[in-house]
């Protein structure tokens, strides 16, 4: 378990809006992604995991180049982080939402809130 950085992304200005989590599994590298429906999520919920993202997104806001929308950050934070390939833990420092998520195949997680 480490100290890492999240962010939850909205990302709107395309056909299909969603919400990006991206987590810093270990200081400096890419941030591994989901895409979610909703946030925040209050029940146990599929999600998609997408490819990985720079860590420049942990601050990021505006509009993405080569017309794929805009991103605006609706939480972000420090948190105790988990990180093995079938499962995340995140508990956030800061208070926000924490989370486990579960490895079901390659794209596939489950993604469960905690109290």
């Amino acid at each position: 378990m480490h100290i890492g950085r999240y962010v939850i992304l909205h990302h709107t200005d395309i056909p299909d809006p969603h919400f990006d989590l991206m987590i810093e599994t270990s200081p400096g590298e890419y941030l591994m992604t989901w895409q979610l429906r909703d946030w925040p999520v209050t029940a146990l919920t599929t999600v998609r995991r997408i490819a990985d993202h720079r860590p420049a997104y942990l601050t990021f806001e505006g509009k993405l180049t080569g017309d794929r929308g805009c991103v605006r950050r609706v939480e972000h934070g420090l948190a105790n982080v988990s990180a093995t390939p079938e499962k995340i833990a995140l508990a956030s420092i800061e208070g926000g939402q924490s989370f486990t998520l579960n490895r079901v195949n390659s794209i596939d997680w489950q993604f469960t809130p905690q109290p």
